[in-house]
């Protein structure tokens, strides 16, 4: 017989020991059920967690640049699946800093917190790691930033280029949490190795679609950190690799 006594992933097809062992399951939330097969399933939280990136990835689907969400269930978030080549850094183009910098307006627009971003913890993450003392940008709207601008989160479709996981980077556990729309640019220009000309291009299609006449006085801020924060980043995982050799 198949008898659980304790919540397990799934209930659907299973029995019980008794009501009780039962009841216990309805009250276990954080077993979410498990997730329709699918292709484009991730959970993304319950209760506001999970709406708040729904709500998040909606709007950026709305204006083309990600692929649309299509149901949110117990926590898990269905996403169309969209056809396409994930990017590596050798592919930007004129088309893809174009995008970029759309993509960026766009989050400044519509994802502020409506507070000031406090660039205060990258600073100290500077001093700790560099030994370097960095200025304070000027002041900034803080928002949701992508947080990850890596290129295999980039993907070329037919329509152009969309993209992936684009919902909570920005406001997780990891610095900065909510900042300056920099962090993204700064990410950018790192993980696709942006030089000279398509640097500043970004920036400034940047600044001029969204308005930002300061973006480029406070990018070199962000571009250091961003920096130092990849190499932690890399540190800390081949930390990992040698201790499970």
């Amino acid at each position: 017989r198949d008898l659980h006594s304790f919540p397990t992933r799934r209930s659907s097809d299973l029995r019980f020991v008794s009501e009780t062992a039962r009841r216990r399951w309805t009250k276990h939330a954080k077993y979410p059920a498990e997730p329709p097969v699918s292709r484009g399933t991730a959970f993304a939280g319950l209760g506001r967690y999970g709406e708040e990136k729904w709500q998040r990835l909606t709007a950026l689907a709305d204006a083309g640049f990600t692929p649309a969400p299509l149901s949110l269930t117990d926590g898990w978030l269905t996403s169309e699946f969209v056809a396409g080549s994930a990017l590596s850094a050798a592919d930007a183009d004129d088309e893809l800093i174009e995008t970029m910098a759309h993509y960026a307006a766009f989050r400044a627009r519509e994802f502020c917190t409506g507070r000031t971003a406090d660039a205060g913890p990258l600073a100290e993450m500077l001093r700790h790691n560099l030994g370097v003392d960095m200025p304070l940008p000027g002041a900034a709207r803080e928002l949701i930033t992508d947080g990850c601008m890596r290129p295999e989160k980039w993907i070329a479709a037919r329509r152009g280029y969309l993209k992936l996981d684009a919902a909570d980077h920005g406001d997780n556990h990891f610095l900065p949490g909510p900042t300056d729309i920099c962090w993204d640019l700064a990410g950018a220009a790192v993980e696709f190795a942006l030089e000279g000309g398509y640097r500043r291009r970004l920036i400034g299609r940047y600044a001029v679609l969204a308005g930002d006449r300061t973006a480029e006085a406070r990018f070199p801020f962000f571009y250091q950190a961003y920096k130092a924060f990849r190499a932690a980043q890399d540190h800390y995982v081949d930390a990992r690799r040698l201790d499970q050799i």
